[in-house]
Order: C-alpha cells, then sequence, then structure tokens
C-alpha cells in the first residue's frame, strides 16, 4: 500500500520515504546577502547578453549555410552559451 502525499501531517510520501523538512523561501538570507545575489544575477544576465550580441555580430561577418541564417544559429549558440555556463556551476559551486 502506497501513501498518498496529500494525506495532511503524515510525515509520509510514496514508497515511505520521509519527507524532506520545508523551508520558508528567504529564511537563511538577510536583506545585504539578498541585495547582493540580486546584483550578481543582473550581472551574469548582462555578460550572457553581451556575450550574445557579440556572438551574432561575429556570425553576421561570416558565411553561414542558408539553412542555418536567422533562428536556427541563435538557437545552436545559446544552447552553446548555456553549456559553457553550466560548465561554470562546477567550478564555483
Amino acid at each position: 500500500m502506497v501513501r498518498s502525499s496529500s494525506s495532511a501531517g503524515s510525515g509520509y510520501h510514496f514508497f515511505w520515504r520521509k519527507r524532506p523538512p520545508r523551508r520558508e523561501a528567504g529564511a537563511e538570507y538577510g536583506l545585504l546577502s539578498g541585495t547582493l545575489f540580486a546584483f550578481a544575477t543582473a550581472l551574469g544576465f548582462a555578460l550572457a547578453l553581451v556575450l550574445f550580441a557579440g556572438i551574432r555580430e561575429q556570425l553576421a561577418l561570416n558565411k553561414v549555410p542558408k539553412a542555418m541564417q536567422g533562428t536556427p544559429i541563435a538557437l545552436l549558440t545559446a544552447g552553446l552559451l548555456a553549456m559553457t555556463f553550466m560548465g561554470f556551476s562546477g567550478v564555483f559551486g
């Protein structure tokens, strides 16, 4: 018998594993650390936009096959940038 996660107060969910404790969203962060995280997020987003714009400028100067012009090359570039940034998550995390 498998208990549902909707049973209130049981403390168990599927296959009788204990639920992790619930935490409030901003319980461990104060105003200063929240502001710092917001600033760092904005800085990272700006860096990604500048990199993407620079790559698109370089692509405009090079010969791109007709089938890859426009959206396909933009999606490919965005995927490569995403993999690059995911690689940094292991370095600093």
